[in-house]
């Protein structure tokens, strides 16, 4: 009998010796400017993050232009961002907040020239951010570029590269 009251108390009992995790989710609305090698695009935008515990989840839709503005075209871009940020540090005297750690992003994005053309990027890099009803957030990512496009005789196309992606931005908490 006390064995099997020892077994039913086994699993409760690592959880008196554990620190309890009262930090809240955090939901950030922010913009980003970003450039992209690639293409030399440049790109602006609102992304939103929530924030939990040392993960990072976000979202963005931002409005891209080549840096070549003879080509005056505009095209949009959606992202999803991963972090885990190990590294936390919260200042005492000013309760900001300092974050960083390795991030995966996830971009696509279309364009018309004289078709539509699509485009794909898988990156990996950092994550960095400070402050805290306002912060200030800055990313560099690298990886794999994907365009696949049709020409005038619907022959499909599809070129690979490497490119990389530095980030600039401010957010907002909204709690």
């Amino acid at each position: 009998m006390r064995l099997i009251f020892l077994l039913l108390l086994l699993p409760y009992l690592p959880l008196s010796a554990q620190e309890l995790d009262n930090s809240k989710p955090t939901q950030f609305i922010g913009t980003e400017l970003s450039f992209s090698y690639r293409n030399k695009e440049l790109f602006q935008g609102l992304n939103y993050t929530f924030n939990h515990s040392k993960f990072s989840l976000g979202a963005g839709i931002k409005l891209g232009v080549k840096s070549s503005y003879f080509q005056s075209s505009l095209f949009p871009q959606l992202n999803l961002k991963f972090s885990y940020l190990p590294i936390q540090h919260t200042s005492s005297s000013s309760n900001k907040q300092l974050n960083f750690g390795p991030q995966i992003q996830l971009n696509t994005g279309f364009q018309r020239v004289a078709t539509v053309h699509s485009y794909s990027d898988f990156l990996l890099g950092y994550d960095f951010s400070y402050g805290y009803k306002w912060r200030f957030v800055h990313s560099l990512n690298a990886g794999s570029y994907l365009e696949i496009f049709k020409d005038d005789n619907k022959n499909s196309y599809t070129l690979k590269s490497l490119t990389y992606y530095l980030t600039f931005g401010i957010q907002y908490a909204l709690n």
